[in-house]
């Protein structure tokens, strides 16, 4: 008989099985390697009380020598497994970990217990929890099979990665070592000094951002004190590691000031302002990489600065429809003579890295066979470059692209969405963000909670994050992930049935809305290359091309009309843009104004009463955030009068995100601020909105309102991100 305990350790939704080794999560089995098991086991063991890392690794790694990082590295997973909603376990600093939840330990008898289920063990005094009782012998039971069951899901999990294309012609490299810097939730947007002993990032855990140093060898953090009301973004070292280099907090896709500031704090001197999207500074110290729109022309440009003369010279511009994709930093090779940067093609695939030369400004595409590639950073032998990147059923994986062949091998395996990509000089360690995102779409009542249900579950769900309409009373059309791209998707109100509404259809199939009967959706979709309007049915089927965008122009936002008898839409060129509208009776297009002096972006709205077309207006103007609201950016709101299209008013809102929707009477509009939703006048620009609807410790997404205005759909969850150090063989 085995001398281990036959104990079963419940907390939260999880149950543990110290005899048959397993862990569940409700009704399903969560694999844990060996050793990442043993961590749990002995940290629930002791719960409530702090394990020594001393104690930890003498009990899990009995034997052996074993660096500090595995233990980091076990934590770590441990807490992805378990949530990042809830906490599970507590670093004490200097000291170990404590596991913080309430567990519940139930003792059962040697010898077989398939017929002692665990309600006859502990049988409550009043019959009142049958149904309960019922649960748990059912849910014991499952125990007692897990080997077989741990056995089929391994086989089933090995068959699924081995399907993957990618997963099977690509190398791996030798094993790397991740150690978790943070568990607060809150920090961000880290960057790592040249000589890979500190690591700045943000902390939002105050409320107002603020700058962070942290020492990578003790772990000890101080704050970098920055005078004034500026509030940094993005944060990249200097070239000599004595200075930080900040952009101010706003909407990426927006003019904002780039900073420099002693790293230990101090008062920050303008460097370079009108900045869209990341930076980038030049390994030598001389010189700083950066984007700039002209959202009048529809031209993205890569300018460089020179640090001592101030100069500015642009290296490459693109024209509408090709973009650079500003969220990602233009990343210098180490000798600071080329510039990698990911653009944004018609086909949305992101599969290519270009290098352009820093002198000339000839460019160069690596074609890679990754998909929807993000941060990048050279290695410091110029043969490589790491970059982030997609992988279906998975988040985003650190991998090496070779330079110049592409060739490309893995670094990262696992299930996290990592954000940045920050490397030491001698390319041993790596500073990146672990993001852990829940969307979930929920109907809510305008006056109250008390209808409040979930249409979407799951503490990994990603839906509606950009599109969420309501197509008839019983069904909302929302965005969600099944692979890599993002695909539409229908769910009934009623029953929680949903249907998938495009797939093999281009990389992009977005900004939908629906007829009033719900029969026919519109949507932009660069399913024939480029971005065009597209007509699919109710259960996805009959799909037409509506407009087709040839010679350069690209075609965006559908919004019908309060009547159905025509569909708004942008036409973007490669000198300016149109909105448009094509009558859905006999197909002609007309253009009811010619954009000179602003660019419509994010979305078109028209409202119910047939007056307004409204979407996000933008300029080369830089709009200063509020420096006491750190929830929400500024947002220009143009609203075009369409009996008199030259005629238009804007608003300014404060919002985390460029999005409203009109109010039944077409009088007021909504939109999210903070964890509301609140109602804007449009005769009283200057009245305070009225609040609608509040989520409590969750964020709001997204939203839409039923046709009848009596209920909305919701998408909200929760934020967390934390920051990891990775080290490279």
């Amino acid at each position: 008989m085995s001398n281990v305990s036959n104990n079963l350790y419940e907390f939260g939704d999880f149950t543990l099985n110290e005899r048959e080794r397993n862990l569940w999560r409700g009704d399903a089995v969560v694999q844990l390697p060996p050793k990442v098991f043993d961590t749990l086991l002995l940290l629930v063991k002791n719960a409530g009380s702090t394990v020594s890392k001393e104690e930890m690794l003498d009990q899990v790694w009995a034997g052996s020598f074993i660096e500090e990082s595995n233990l980091s590295q076990n934590v770590y997973t441990l807490r992805q497994v378990l949530g990042r909603n809830e906490k599970f376990i507590e670093t004490v600093p200097r000291r170990g970990y404590k596991f913080v939840k309430k567990v519940i330990v139930r003792e059962l008898p040697d010898g077989s217990v398939t017929d002692r289920p665990e309600a006859q063990l502990h049988a409550p005094p009043t019959p009142a929890v049958a149904p309960r009782e019922k649960s748990e012998v059912s849910h014991l039971r499952r125990f007692l099979a897990v080997a077989g069951i741990v056995s089929v899901w391994c086989i089933a999990a090995a068959f699924a990665f081995y399907r993957s294309d990618l997963a099977k012609s690509m190398p791996t490299e030798t094993t790397v070592s991740l150690r978790s810097l943070t568990d607060t939730g809150e920090a961000s947007s880290p960057t790592i000094s040249p000589d890979g002993k500190l690591v700045a990032f943000l902390d939002r855990s105050g409320g107002r951002p603020s700058a962070k140093l942290m020492d990578v060898a003790s772990g000890g953090i101080v704050e970098i004190k920055i005078d004034g009301n500026v509030v940094p973004s993005q944060l990249e070292f200097s070239a000599d590691g004595s200075e930080l280099f900040f952009r101010a907090r706003g909407l990426w896709r927006s003019g904002r000031i780039v900073y420099r500031v002693p790293v230990f704090g101090g008062v920050p001197t303008e460097v370079v302002s009108d900045v869209w999207g990341a930076f980038g500074l030049s390994p030598d110290g001389q010189f700083l990489a950066f984007f700039r729109e002209d959202t009048k022309a529809n031209i993205d440009r890569l300018i460089i600065k020179n640090l001592k003369t101030g100069d500015e010279r642009v290296i490459a511009e693109l024209r509408s429809p090709e973009m650079f994709f500003i969220l990602v930093p233009p990343a210098w090779s180490p000798d600071s003579k080329l510039l990698s940067v990911i653009k944004r093609p018609r086909s949305g695939e992101r599969s290519e890295i270009t290098t352009i030369d820093a002198t000339t400004g000839e460019s160069r595409a690596i074609r890679t066979e990754l998909q929807k590639l993000f941060h990048m950073a050279w290695t410091p032998d110029g043969t490589s470059i790491l970059a982030l990147s997609k992988e279906p059923e998975k988040g985003r994986q650190l991998f090496r692209v070779a330079y110049p062949s592409g060739t490309v091998t893995r670094v990262t395996n696992d299930l996290n969405l990592y954000e940045g990509v920050s490397l030491s000089r001698d390319g041993r360690k790596v500073v990146t963000e672990v993001r852990n995102l829940t969307s979930n779409l929920w109907l809510m009542t305008a006056n109250g909670r008390e209808d409040e249900r979930p249409l979407t579950t799951g503490k990994y769900g990603h839906y509606g994050l950009g599109d969420l309409k309501f197509a008839t009373e019983n069904r909302i059309i929302f965005d969600g992930r099944a692979t890599v791209d993002r695909d539409l998707w229908s769910v009934a109100i009623s029953d929680g049935s949903q249907v998938r509404l495009t797939e093999n259809n281009g990389s992009r199939n977005s900004q939908v809305t629906a007829t009033v009967n719900g029969e026919h959706l519109y949507v932009s979709s660069n399913r024939t290359g480029s971005e065009s309007i597209w007509r699919i049915g109710q259960d996805g089927k009959k799909q037409t091309q509506i407009t087709n965008a040839e010679g350069g122009e690209s075609h965006w936002y559908p919004a019908l009309s309060h009547d159905e008898k025509h569909l708004y839409f942008l036409a973007r060129l490669s000198k300016g843009s149109e909105i448009r509208r094509i009558s859905l009776t006999d197909m002609s297009v007309e253009t009811i104004r010619e954009i000179r002096d602003f660019s419509p972006q994010h979305f078109f709205q028209t409202s119910l009463d047939g007056k307004w077309l409204a979407f996000a207006y933008k300029t080369n103007e830089e709009e200063t955030p509020d420096t006491d609201d750190f929830s929400n950016v500024p947002i220009r709101i143009g609203l075009i009068d369409l009996a008199n299209p030259e005629r238009m008013e804007t608003f300014r809102i404060r919002s985390p995100r460029a999005l409203i929707r009109f109010s039944a009477t077409g009088e007021s509009f909504d939109y999210i601020r903070d964890s509301s939703i609140v109602r804007q006048s449009i005769k009283q620009p200057d009245q305070e909105p009225e609040v609608i609807i509040t989520v409590s410790g969750e964020r709001i997404y997204n939203f839409d309102w039923s046709m009848a205005g009596t209920h909305a759909v919701v998408a909200r969850g929760g934020y967390s991100s934390d920051l990891i150090l990775i080290d490279l063989p």
